[in-house]
C-alpha cells in the first residue's frame, strides 16, 4: 500500500490511539469511550466507522452491542 494511502488511513486524531486499545483484545464502543473521554462521541464513532471502511478493523455483531477488533 502506497505511503500517502497508509497516512490518509490513520490521519485523524483518536485513529492510532484507536487502534492501539484494540491490539490485544475486542472492545466495546463504551469502554473505547472510558477509556477515550475526551473524544466526541459523534468523532470517536466515525473514526471506527472509517478505519472499517479501510479495512483496519471489523465489527462484530453479537448478542450484546457490537465488538470492534483487529483481527
Amino acid at each position: 500500500m502506497p505511503a500517502p494511502n497508509v497516512l490518509k488511513q490513520l490521519s485523524g486524531k483518536w485513529k492510532l490511539e484507536l487502534l492501539f486499545l484494540m491490539k490485544d483484545q475486542p472492545r466495546r464502543w463504551s469502554d473505547l469511550r472510558h477509556l477515550i473521554p475526551q473524544a466526541a462521541p459523534n468523532v470517536l464513532t466515525r473514526q471506527l466507522k472509517e478505519l472499517e471502511e479501510d479495512g483496519l478493523i471489523s465489527r462484530t455483531m453479537t448478542g450484546r452491542p457490537r465488538l470492534w477488533s483487529t483481527d
